[in-house]
């Protein structure tokens, strides 16, 4: 009399290939709106920018979008460009729930580098998921006028030119022989040469006039050098 076999590991199998098709569904694109921002019109190289968006789930998606991104590029030279990291998003993961209706914020830090090139620049914000089989997707978008606008917002704005780190002076400093200054914590205009005086310092960092009024004298004796 011939045994028949088990069918249990057979059942094991079947439900084991179809966990990933009923982990997911049918797949979504889903549809989110950028309801409001505040992103500039103008920035400068060296200055850091807190960027702040608020976004409306119209129709989550399957699977759900997990990650804000954040590009920023030069229209005038298009080797100028990247992508800001995780870690200056906050916060760096979407909602891990999400319904039509919901509302989420995000913001991003934005430094604009010393060297970036002077121009129109843009802004490009997406929403990202990773598909387990079809890797990096986009979210569609709309305004908050609801328009459709593709997979990414762009703002365009105006990278203003750098200016230099020190102004250019008209003659170098002449240093003026003085009679030495009384050390009583006080300055006097009369007391130092007008040819050692240095009026104003300039910004090393952003260039231009520094924001708190600094001045500087100079002089020497047959000793001392006087600062």
């Amino acid at each position: 009399m011939q045994q028949s076999r088990p069918v249990s590991w057979l059942i094991a199998v079947a439900v084991v290939l179809m966990v990933p098709a009923m982990g997911y569904g049918q797949e979504d694109a889903g549809l989110y709106a950028l309801v409001k921002h505040d992103l500039p019109d103008t920035l400068a190289p060296g200055q850091t920018f807190v960027g702040h968006t608020t976004w409306k789930v119209i129709k989550p998606g399957n699977p759900l979008y997990s990650g804000p991104v954040t590009d920023f590029s030069s229209l005038v030279d298009t080797k100028a460009a990247f992508r800001l990291p995780g870690g200056k998003m906050t916060p760096w993961h979407l909602p891990r729930e999400q319904a039509a209706g919901d509302v989420f914020q995000w913001a991003f830090t934005l430094a604009v580098p010393l060297d970036f090139p002077a121009g129109e620049a843009r802004i490009s914000l997406l929403l990202a998921r990773k598909h387990p089989e079809k890797g990096w997707q986009y979210a569609p978008l709309q305004d908050s006028d609801g328009k459709a606008i593709g997979k990414t917002f762009r703002w365009t704005l105006t990278v203003a030119k750098r200016k230099a780190a020190v102004e250019a002076v008209d003659a170098p400093l002449v240093v003026g022989e003085m009679t030495a200054p009384t050390l009583d914590g006080r300055v006097e205009d009369a007391d130092w040469p007008v040819a050692g005086h240095i009026p104003e310092f300039a910004e090393n960092y952003k260039g231009g006039a520094h924001k708190a009024a600094t001045r500087a004298y100079t002089g020497y004796d047959d000793t001392n050098l006087y600062l």
